[in-house]
């Protein structure tokens, strides 16, 4: 039995579901329909309160108006919300689609899906740009560029087939928001085998986005702002099959994109080819690839996999007190099979709501606003690892189980008690990790054992590498965040950026420790060939210098220059070598990076 909800309970579940707009309202019902109904029997107030629990597979960063003050014409542009799923719901609905299985058979896992696929993904040029570029109400052009994007796709998704003639039904096309200036359009069906309908698909999609234009910062004078047409980076979409029976080592490559594509991840064939040489060098047996499943998949930690659905639904609530609310709901409706509506729910929530690495419901990026806004935290604790380095230059399997082996080993450790009793809420963003105190609020020697987090150490090819673990905690308690947006989205920065800021200066303590690092960092660095191959076993020293040396070189070394200012004394020798490094490499990065 499902705890009697009290006006606390209501008032969380409240905040954590805003209300629907009518676009949201139209895209929940197309997704979930039958499950509202099947939960509420189409009681009006029911149906109204689950709807807005539906909602949360939506993008929340898409969910509010997008507003810009135009300086070019004095105009005041606003944009309606776009309704779109975000990267989690977006590859679930598709395995949902597909028909994927996933099944533990004789200690292996076994992939299979009825139906074929195609991902068009596509990255938004210079959206660092329009981030820095404010209006007046420092509202940002970034989200207001993006907002421009998701509808631009939205629109052509409805169109592809009245319009553009594809035969392809509009229930087979899946559209989402895989990462911050990401987005993605599934096709379901075998049109991976027709090259031309996919070049067909991948022009319109280059010339929906480009045909129109957002707002950016002139480069030459920062103060002016200009009306230019949106890029996609590299001019270009991406598309990602799964992999095809007849290449080699197809049987274990698809075994890895299967087991990504569970976890929120689609591995392009170059980067199925880069993991599967990892897993083999990890494992040298015949069974490799099986080996790393079993090994990362099977969380012998994690009580939740065990329970039943009843006592699945206990610890949920448990946890999450605004989950009473829709539980509560699907438990004391009258007629049908109680049992149905209350597995259809917990389905919901476990597919589309859990993080598939923590295998925790977490807060997104774009949620932590409200909850910040809402005085809901007394403190924030963040903590950051360089998850997009450690996959681009180590692996991306390896890469997941750096973050695993941070919340298992080391956070939720320290917080299961207070997780069980719903006393913090978790977040994660990437390789950003952020723990909301509620209420009273953690005892000192709690906080101070996170504080005392300062790095993960993980086995890659036979060597242990210490990862640097940037750390912030954030008073958010008792200031009044109604009176300006700005110091809302300022509390939210601090959330991600306080905690680079601690990484970048654990990073150079450690450097400048060691000289022969210290040697081996300044000469990676200087290396701007894409085609680097690092030939060395020093995985740290080769993190650390190409966080600096790539695309957004500029703002982190801005940062980095700031964090050195403030270190100046005892390593001022190395900070200057640092900063002259940086002075000396800024024209070629300039140059190799001026389309980004």
């Amino acid at each position: 039995m499902v705890e009697l909800p009290k006006a606390q309970d209501l008032r969380e579940f409240r905040k954590v579901t805003p209300r629907l707009h009518q676009a949201e309202k139209k895209l929940v019902e197309d997704l979930f329909g039958p499950e509202i109904k099947l939960i509420t029997n189409n009681n009006h107030n029911s149906t109204h309160l689950i709807e807005g629990l539906f909602g949360l597979a939506l993008d929340s960063g898409l969910r509010k108006p997008a507003v810009f003050l135009n300086a070019v014409d004095g105009d005041k542009k606003e944009l309606e919300p776009v309704a779109m799923l975000n990267r989690q719901s977006f590859l679930t609905e598709l395995r949902k689609r597909i028909g994927f299985k996933e099944e533990e058979k004789e200690g292996s896992m076994v992939y299979s899906s009825e139906k074929n696929f195609s991902i068009f993904q596509m990255d938004l040029a210079n959206l660092r740009k329009a981030d820095e570029t404010q209006d007046k109400n420092l509202n940002s052009a970034g989200d207001y560029n993006l907002n421009i994007v998701a509808g631009a796709l939205n629109e052509l998704a409805s169109e592809m087939g009245s319009v553009h003639g594809f035969n392809i039904s509009p229930k087979d096309i899946i559209v989402g928001r895989y990462g911050g200036d990401e987005f993605s359009l599934a096709v379901v069906g075998d049109i991976s085998q027709e090259p031309r309908t996919i070049a067909m698909i991948q022009e319109l999609i280059k010339n929906k986005i480009e045909e129109r234009q957002g707002y950016f910062r002139d480069d030459k004078d920062k103060k002016t702002i200009l009306r230019k047409k949106l890029l996609l980076k590299g001019g270009k979409v991406d598309v990602i099959k799964p992999p095809e029976e007849n290449n080699p080592n197809s049987s274990d490559k698809k075994k890895i994109f299967y087991s990504f594509l569970r976890r929120g991840l689609v591995l392009s064939n170059e980067q199925l080819d880069f993991e599967l040489q990892y897993i083999n060098y990890k494992d040298q047996g015949e069974n490799s690839v099986d080996n790393y499943l079993r090994e990362v998949l099977f969380d012998k930690e994690n009580e939740y996999g065990s329970l039943t659905d009843q006592e699945k639904i206990t610890y949920l609530t448990n946890r999450h007190s605004e989950l009473k609310v829709p539980f509560f709901l699907a438990e004391t409706k009258n007629g049908g099979d109680t049992n149905k509506r209350q597995s259809t729910l917990l389905h919901f929530v476990e597919n589309y709501l859990s993080d598939p690495l923590l295998g925790e419901i977490v807060i997104s990026r774009f949620d932590l606003p409200n909850h910040i806004r809402n005085d809901a935290f007394k403190n924030i604790h963040s903590f950051e690892l360089k998850l997009k380095e450690i996959d681009d230059n180590l692996s991306y399997v390896y890469g997941d189980q750096v973050i695993i082996k941070l919340w298992q080993s080391r956070l939720r450790k320290i917080l299961n008690p207070y997780i069980k009793e719903g006393k913090v809420k978790i977040g994660r963003f990437a390789g950003t990790i952020f723990i909301g105190e509620i209420g009273e609020g953690l005892p000192v020697e709690i906080r101070n054992e996170l504080k005392n987090i300062n790095e993960v150490t993980l086995d890659y090819k036979g060597n242990d590498i210490a990862h640097s673990v940037g750390y912030t905690e954030l008073d958010t308690a008792n200031i009044n965040y109604q009176s300006s947006g700005f110091s809302v989205r300022q509390k939210t920065g601090e959330v991600f950026n306080k905690p680079t800021e601690d990484w970048i200066k654990k990073v150079f303590i450690r450097l400048f420790k060691n000289p022969d690092d210290f040697k081996e960092f300044q000469e990676i660095y200087k290396n701007l060939d894409p085609e680097f191959k690092y030939k060395g076993q020093n995985y740290f020293v080769l993190i650390a210098a190409k966080y600096f040396n790539g695309k957004r070189w500029e703002a982190r070394s801005t940062t980095a220059l700031e964090v050195l200012n403030m270190m100046e004394g005892e390593h001022a020798e190395q900070i200057d070598i640092v900063k002259g490094l940086f002075s000396q490499l800024k024209p070629e990065l300039l140059e190799k990076y001026k389309d980004e």
